[in-house]
Formats: structure tokens, sequence, C-alpha cells
């Protein structure tokens, strides 16, 4: 979830639901354990006052621990395997991913 707020700055709550690939009643129960935390802050859009925005608060270095972490696992879990075999690997997985998104859509 970082990720995406990194990436893509405040959103509203749905779009981040959408982007995360999760039911809203998911990423609400989510983000409701990640506000009580202190990782983020809700508030409401100015424009829309059924619309909530959510952006991360002083969360950018445990991001940055996250990704150093991250990295790391990677790459533990790809050693031995050539360039090119991690690149087919991860396509593949992504392919996966893909699919079953599609079917959770339907």
């Amino acid at each position: 979830m970082f990720a995406y707020l990194s990436h893509y700055g405040e959103v509203n709550q749905a779009r981040l639901a959408n982007l995360l690939e999760v039911a809203p009643i998911s990423a609400g129960r989510l983000l409701d354990r990640m506000e009580e935390g202190g990782w983020i802050e809700r508030r409401l859009n100015p424009d829309d006052c059924r619309e909530r925005q959510v952006s991360m608060t002083a969360a950018e270095s445990a991001l940055d621990q996250a990704r150093h972490v991250g990295m790391k696992i990677t790459a533990e879990a790809l050693a031995g395997l050539s360039r090119h075999e991690s690149e087919q690997l991860i396509a593949l997985l992504q392919r996966v991913r893909g699919n079953l998104s599609r079917i959770v859509d339907r």
C-alpha cells in the first residue's frame, strides 16, 4: 500500500482499493489499522464529501526500509538463477497474477 501511495501521492480510498485489487471494505479495514498506527491519514475531499483522500504520514522511512528488505529477499529467492531465468520467472508470475485477477473480477 505504501508503494502505491508513494507512487500516486494522495488518492481516494476507492481508487486505492482498485489499485490494490481488493474490495473497498477490505482496503477500509486495512486503512483503519494503518491510520490507528499513524502510518496514513484520511481526510474528506473538500470537493466531494463522500470521498476520503488517503496520504502517507511520516512513513517514508518505513517504506525505504521495506524496499530494502524486499530487495534482499528477492535477491535471496532468485539466487542461482541467470538474469534471463529471473526475468522469465517474473514474467510468468505476472501472467499467473493476471489470470487470477480476471477470475476474481468475474
